[in-house]
């Protein structure tokens, strides 16, 4: 079976990045793109967001969004779980990882922002059990997530996303999230933090922050690397020249 997306190439990424760099531009998209075998829709990029589940009878949570191709900026929210289950959410996002394809190329759902304290000894040894097929699910923080007032920055990069003047988050046929975006929205009795919301929030806010599909065309200099350099260096932190020290 042939998996959901397929990879498109779009160009030379060392043209690409030479283009930029006369054009003055300071990032270039990644020379390909992703399209879905069944929808034909394109996306620079697709990850995915997890929660586990907090206990007291409050489900996880878990979706895969795709960051469209194109030049407007739009995050489509692709497929979602909600669930009490531990094993349940991890073996979706599992699932999800191979019916996407991500086995055949490790760029394509690279990992899930979530907590990865949470409950690691259950996907340690789930990915210990998966290791043998190459399927390991990685979780990583996203930006901001050890601040106190995290929920409030996740629940505001939410918002602004779904106005109709900044929209940049479609939900699609997610109803889970659009369930808990329209009783948050409404004050209908739902808890501060949210799972859904917060996990919506945070994916929002890391693709903002990141824009992990874009490539910098700027150099860094890691240090001086040529006799010259290191000498030149030597001298503006001495006032000496090399070989005038006695």
């Amino acid at each position: 079976m042939k998996p959901l997306f397929k990879k498109v190439l779009t160009g030379d990424p060392i043209v690409n990045e030479h283009v930029a760099l006369v054009t003055g531009q300071k990032w270039h998209v990644r020379p390909y793109y992703w399209q879905h075998r069944e929808t034909g829709e394109e996306y620079n990029y697709v990850t995915g967001g997890v929660v586990w589940p907090p206990g007291f009878g409050i489900d996880g949570y878990a979706f895969t969004v795709g960051v469209q191709a194109g030049d407007t900026l739009a995050f489509q929210c692709l497929e979602e779980i909600e669930t009490e289950d531990n094993v349940e959410l991890f073996r979706w996002c599992i699932e999800c990882q191979e019916s996407y394809g991500c086995k055949q190329d490790t760029d394509l759902l690279p990992w899930w922002y979530g907590d990865p304290a949470r409950l690691m000894s259950l996907t340690n040894e789930k990915n210990i059990q998966e290791d043998k097929r190459k399927n390991r699910l990685v979780i990583t923080p996203p930006p901001d997530f050890t601040e106190k007032d995290s929920f409030q920055t996740y629940f505001s990069r939410l918002a602004v996303s779904l106005m109709a003047g900044t929209k940049t988050l479609w939900l699609n046929d997610c109803q889970q999230l659009t369930n808990h975006v329209t009783a948050f929205s409404m004050g209908g009795g739902v808890e501060k933090d949210d799972p859904v919301i917060n996990c919506a929030g945070w994916t929002v806010h890391a693709l903002l922050s990141y824009e992990p599909w874009k490539t910098t065309t700027k150099k860094k200099r890691i240090g001086e690397n040529s006799f010259e350099e290191r000498a030149f260096g030597f001298e503006k932190k001495f006032g000496k020249r090399v070989g005038e020290m006695r």
